[in-house]
């Protein structure tokens, strides 16, 4: 076998034997850090009974220190290039017979100007020499044996836990690995359900919210709830038995992003939350008032809730309310409820009422989590005599179109002799007025006529004095 390929050998078996190494002991930190992640988990859920958020976050950290570590010692190895003076220099330090001839050969050995000659001598020196090396020897194995050393303690220490533990290893085990998952602790009171636990509710603003709890295993000796509002102070209240394992009690006045779990014995939930809403408020109130429904014409509108309008007036009234509704409803204080219909957006109810009497009213709405408003504000109906009479009289004419021709014929004419006679009075009437008018202008306009006479007279005669005054002087 050639020199060289002696050389290109043992360096290859040399790269082989470090990445090994490298990736054994990566592996193996690897499992020990897992090993000892979880084994320190468990020891919390036994201890504090990690609820589900916790849990999620353990996990991510898991992830992603696993990741990265994995990426540091296992991937990164794999992939690194292992060059042929690294080699040369493991080999030396552990063979000093060699005297850097290893390495010297390397960086001459693609010199154009080194003689062949003395190349040649130095590629037998060292291959001579490295018939000899083990790579087993060359490469140190400690970051492998220390990692091994790491594992099998924390196994150790992880199955002594598992034997001495009052608790059971296996279910915090499977808490930890599947968060997500509703599996009970080892303890020795249960948390069966809670009401309304996962059901996020939507609880009004500043109003109760009542808890129901039912537990298994050993029945503890009190239950209770503790919260808080958004990041603030811990509140603690414990909770009434209502029958065998079962306990009931709440949250007298429930803020802004309360979160809450329950306490029981040995045990406890995961954090729950409840959404509040505001109470449902009606904002705004706008009427149209038709007074004439049998007319086109455009309806009378105003805003603020009351009613103005004739006898038998047709109201529309539209409502905005502050969020979506259920369903709304305009009841009077006379009795009468008319149902209100919730326009696409759920925000503006709008009802039609008949105007018959003096009346007030109120709007009652229901929003879509079933809260009612409380105490909802009154508004005046107030009824005038406006246009009874020409109501009336349309009927009449509607009714008498209804008969037929002959009495309708028979009935018509008196009215049109009446309204004839009232039509010539009147074409009497104004031709007097017209007459006086005449004879007024007529009168003013001879007083205009004498009055403009005697103002010429009296000019003419004021100029031939002045002109009688100028002659005189020029007389003399």
């Amino acid at each position: 076998m050639d020199s060289g390929q002696v050389i290109s050998i043992v360096l290859k078996r040399l790269r082989n034997r470090v990445k090994l190494v490298d990736l054994g002991a990566g592996f193996i930190a690897l499992a020990a850090f897992l090993v000892i992640f979880l084994l320190l988990e468990v020891v919390f859920d036994h201890v504090f009974v990690l609820q589900k958020a916790t849990r999620l976050v353990s996990l991510s950290i898991l992830k992603v220190s696993v990741f990265l570590l994995a990426c540091a010692s296992i991937l990164f190895p794999l992939l690194r290039h292992i060059r042929d003076l690294y080699c040369a220099k493991l080999i030396e330090d552990v063979y000093p017979d060699l005297k850097n001839s290893l390495t010297s050969y390397l960086q001459v050995k693609d010199d154009p100007e080194t003689p062949p000659d003395a190349l040649q001598v130095l590629k037998h020196k060292t291959a001579k020499h490295l018939v000899h090396v083990r790579p087993a020897v060359v490469v140190s194995t400690r970051r492998f044996i220390y990692a091994g050393y790491l594992l099998i303690a924390a196994m150790i220490v992880s199955f002594t836990y598992s034997i001495l533990s009052p608790k059971n290893v296996v279910p915090s085990l499977k808490r930890s690995l599947f968060p997500e998952r509703d599996i009970d602790p080892p303890t020795k009171t249960v948390i069966a359900s809670v009401q309304p636990g996962k059901n996020t509710p939507r609880v009004l603003e500043h109003s109760p919210a009542q808890i129901f709890v039912k537990t298994a295993g050993q029945s503890p000796d009190g239950v209770s709830v503790r919260w808080r509002e958004r990041g603030g102070e811990w509140w603690s209240k414990g909770l009434e038995p209502a029958g065998e394992h079962r306990w009931r009690g709440g949250i007298e006045t429930v803020g802004k992003g309360v979160e809450y779990f329950i306490a029981a014995g040995d045990t406890k939930s995961d954090m729950f939350r409840i959404k509040t809403v505001p109470r449902p408020i009606v904002q705004k109130v706008e009427v149209e008032v038709d007074d004439d429904p049998n007319s086109p014409g455009p309806a009378r509108r105003s805003e603020g809730g009351d009613i103005s309008a004739a006898t038998h007036s047709l109201a529309t009234v539209k409502a905005t309310t502050n969020h979506r509704l259920h369903s709304a409803a305009l009841v009077t204080e006379s009795g009468r409820r008319v149902e209100m219909t919730v326009g696409p957006d759920g925000r503006t109810p709008a009802a039609k009422i008949s105007v018959e009497r003096d009346d007030k009213y109120r709007i009652e709405v229901v929003d879509e989590y079933s809260h009612k408003n409380e105490n909802p504000p009154t508004y005046v109906i107030t009824c005038w005599e406006g246009q009874a009479a020409e109501r009336e009289k349309a009927t009449e004419t509607a009714g008498v179109q209804k008969q037929s021709p002959d009495r309708k014929i028979a009935k018509d004419q008196p009215t049109r002799k009446a309204d004839a006679s009232e039509m010539a009075a009147l074409v009497q009437e104004n031709q007097n007025r017209l007459a006086k008018i005449a004879a007024a202008l007529e009168k003013r306009r001879e007083q205009q006529s004498d009055t403009s006479q005697q103002n010429k007279g009296a000019r003419r005669t004021e100029g031939q004095g002045k002109a009688k005054a100028e002659a005189r002087p020029g007389k003399g």
